[in-house]
Order: structure tokens, then sequence, then C-alpha cells
């Protein structure tokens, strides 16, 4: 029998997968890092109070908790009004069919932005529009307006006439009295100005039945590492050469083909937190003032923030987010020093000083293999990176 390798992966409950994650399209946008979740949360009550079958929740769940997935890309922002919103629902559909999600999924996704009368971006109207869709536009509606300071007595009222007033010209009558009907109870209100929304939302969800194998993480973190990389033309490819990087180390080192895996989907992720940092400071030409430095500075924290909601992956989360930790103690965001950093994660910020160096940036052009390694070198004597690590990488890459 083969040896089990001891970063042995454990199927997922793919609703942690996609609940982590909206945290991160969330933190792109600016918005309050609940609104996916509360989306999510209101769609599926209104479902389930139109009668709507756990299959159909279930579609309706996961196109919620990714609907604004297509808003993350910054080429987005060229753009203005109803073609705005028309490019940031087909951008968000194209994305979400590379999830290999079910087709109503995506579809959803592509209509959630149509109001009723036929003004929306694709002007469709009435029945024209999938009723899941209208059903993700009213819990979307409705978070953009509420406000957590609202006392929530006192919002029953304000809110639902903001809704009612939307009927038969943005939303769905349909939906909209699915709406009141739900929002009767005092639990909705409730439930919604609570702090820990992930246990809102989990008392909500369908029974699971789907799990998210390690295949299925890596095609996740493919998608993910594209909206990252996406963020600047100067990192259009530096997820993934990343994660190419690791994981030819590791297999020339003879780590187990799980472990090769794993690190390759910690590769593709590991500046999932540049989802944070503003294309301002990205692309900033010349050399970053104090300010800028120590927002750049904290993308390792949000990475971790991030993938820590997700069970069972937490060897993926500390090699992904720990890529810019340092032997002597004096990296970044946790200053953790040689001994709390293992084997991987030491190769891992090889791998990401080469790329970056390698890479053109807004102030200079890449340089050359030899030069990288020269400031490499220079790194591993002034004890900032590990001598085995690096010399790893580098006859691993030869």
């Amino acid at each position: 029998m083969k040896k089990l390798s001891k970063y042995y992966f454990a199927e997922i409950p793919s609703f942690h997968i996609f609940n982590a994650f909206s945290m991160a399209l969330d933190i792109a946008e600016g918005k309050n890092i609940n609104h996916a979740k509360k989306v999510a949360y209101t769609s599926i009550r209104v479902a389930r109070t139109l009668g709507l079958d756990d299959k159909e929740v279930k579609k309706i769940y996961y196109a919620a908790i990714m609907h604004d997935i297509g808003a993350s890309d910054n080429r987005i922002s060229i753009y203005n009004g109803k073609l705005k919103r028309r490019v940031h629902c087909k951008e968000g559909e194209d994305i979400v069919k590379k999830l290999k999600l079910p087709q109503e999924v995506h579809t959803t996704i592509r209509y959630h932005h149509e109001n009723w009368d036929g003004t929306g971006p694709f002007e469709l109207s009435r029945d024209e529009i999938p009723l899941s869709s209208q059903i993700v536009y009213l819990a979307d509606q409705f978070d953009s307006i509420f406000n957590n300071k609202i006392n929530y007595a006192k919002a029953r009222e304000e809110l639902t006439n903001v809704i009612i007033q939307k009927k038969k010209k943005q939303l769905s009558p349909e939906v909209v009295d699915g709406f009141i009907k739900m929002s009767e109870e005092e639990r909705f209100w409730l439930d919604y100005k609570f702090d820990n929304f992930d246990e809102i939302l989990n008392r909500v969800l369908p029974k699971e039945t789907v799990k998210i194998n390690l295949e299925t993480l890596e095609n996740v973190s493919e998608v993910f590492a594209q909206i990252i990389d996406n963020k600047s033309e100067f990192t259009h490819n530096h997820s993934r050469g990343i994660a190419n990087k690791i994981k030819e180390t590791i297999s020339f080192l003879n780590y187990d083909e799980i472990t090769q895996r794993k690190a390759y989907i910690a590769g593709l992720l590991h500046d999932l937190g540049k989802i944070a940092v503003p294309n301002s400071i990205l692309n900033k030409p010349g050399k970053l003032n104090e300010k800028e430095r120590y927002i750049i500075n904290i993308h390792p924290y949000y990475t971790k923030l991030i993938l820590d909601q997700i069970p069972g992956i937490e060897d993926i989360t500390s090699w992904a987010a720990n890529h810019h930790e340092r032997i002597d103690g004096k990296g970044y965001p946790e200053r953790l020093s040689g001994q709390h950093l293992g084997k991987i994660e030491r190769l891992m910020c090889v791998c990401d000083v080469y790329q970056a160096l390698t890479e053109d940036r807004p102030y200079r052009s890449g340089m050359k293999d030899s030069k990288a390694w020269e400031i490499i070198d220079s790194m591993v004597k002034d004890g900032a990176l590990c001598h085995l690590a690096s010399r790893g990488v580098r006859v691993a890459l030869k």
C-alpha cells in the first residue's frame, strides 16, 4: 500500500470555500465583508418563502454568494452606467462558468441587475428575467440600503417601504411579496443585525451534498488567481508563476504528489490579500511612500484572514500567507522567525522574491536571472532567506 502523505487532503464542504472567497470579493469592492453573505442569506430566505426546493435554493446560494465576482476586474472601471452593469454581469457569468457550477448559477449572475420594467442592462423584462436573478437582485438591493446603525424595529418600516416603492419598477412583484411575507418575522431583522454572520448564514444553508476535493479546489484557486493578477498589468501572471515554481521545486525535492498540488494551490492564492490593495498603489511608477508601503504590506494578513475561514487547509493557508516572513523575524505581517517557518514556507519565500525580481514592475523592468540570484544571495547572507531553501529553488529552476 502506498504510504499516505502527512499532508493528506480531506474533502471540504463547498459552502466553506465560497463563503471564504466571497469575503475577498467584498474586500475588493470596499464593501462590508459580510455583503455577499447577507445577500445569500436574504436570497435563501425569500426563495424558501416562495416555495422553491433545496435543489433550486442551493443554486441561488451559489449565485448570491458569487454575484459580484465580475466586479473585481479593474478593467470594468472604464465603463459607466448601464454599460458598466452589463459588463460586470457578463464578466461574472464568464468567470463562474470556469468554476464549473450549474448553468443556472451563471445565468442567474448574468441577469442579476435586470429591472422588472425592462430598463436593466440587458433590457429583459418581467418573466423574461429568471426568478433566481430577481431574488438575488432584491437581496442585493436590500443590503445596499440597509444601515447597521438603524434600530431594527425602525428599519422594518423604513426599509420595507423602500422595497415596496421598487415594486413593478426595479423589482418583481412576486419577489417583493415574498420578501414582505418573510420579513414579517422578527427573526429576519434580528439575524440581519447579528455580528457573527457566518453562524446566521450556516443556519439557513441547504443541506450540504457537494464536497470540494483537491482537484476542484485547484480549479477554484486558478480562477481566483486570475482575478488577483488581473488587478494590474504588471502582475498578470504573477500568481501562476509562483505556483509553477513552487510546484517544480518541491517536485524536484521529491515531495509526494498531494503536497505538490497543495503547494501549487498555495502559490495561486498567496496574493489573495492584494485584492484589498488599491490599483493606484499596485501601479505606482515611483517609490511608495510610508503609508502606501504599509497598505501593500498588509496583503498577506488578508490572505490569511480569508483562507482561515476554510477548515482543513491550514497547511495551504500557512504556505500562502507567510510568503513575506523572513528567517531573521523582520518580515511581515507577523514577524515570524525561522523557527516558525517550515520547509515549504521557506521555499515559497524564495520563489516569491525570485518571481518579483524577474517580473516587470511599474518602476523597473524585470531583472536578468543572474542579477536576481545575486540579490537573493545577499538576502541569504543577511539572514533574511534560508540558505537551503535558496539552493533548492535555484537548482530546481535551472
